[in-house]
Order: C-alpha cells, then sequence, then structure tokens
C-alpha cells in the first residue's frame, strides 16, 4: 500500500499563508519586527518562509 505524503501539501499551504501575511496584514500593522531592526537580517515571517522552504516540515517546526 502506497503511503501519502501530506508535507509537500502542508509546507505549501504554510508558505503561502506567510506571503499573504507579509502582502495583505504585515504592511498595515505601520512598524517593522523588532527582531529585525535588532539584529538585523531576515524578519521573523521571512525566517520562518526559508526554513520551511530548505528543511523537512517536522526539521523546520522544531528550529529555534
Amino acid at each position: 500500500m502506497d503511503i501519502i505524503s501530506f508535507e509537500p501539501l502542508a509546507k505549501t499551504m504554510a508558505i503561502e499563508s506567510i506571503t499573504a501575511y507579509q502582502k495583505y496584514i504585515s504592511p498595515s500593522k505601520g512598524f517593522c519586527c523588532s527582531h529585525r531592526l535588532l539584529h538585523g537580517g531576515d524578519c521573523c515571517s521571512n525566517y520562518v518562509k526559508r526554513m520551511l522552504s530548505e528543511q523537512k516540515l517536522h526539521e523546520a517546526l522544531q528550529s529555534p
């Protein structure tokens, strides 16, 4: 019996949700990610998006 993996769908849905957040919600907040302002580099949502695209789903969820 073949086992169907939902990981690709779950990762795609998570990445698309973050993209929608960045496009429609984040700009209307009126402020930047405080982590990015303090430390530079990626904002929190870009970091999570990158982790999801580079790692397996369970690895990305366990990343600090």
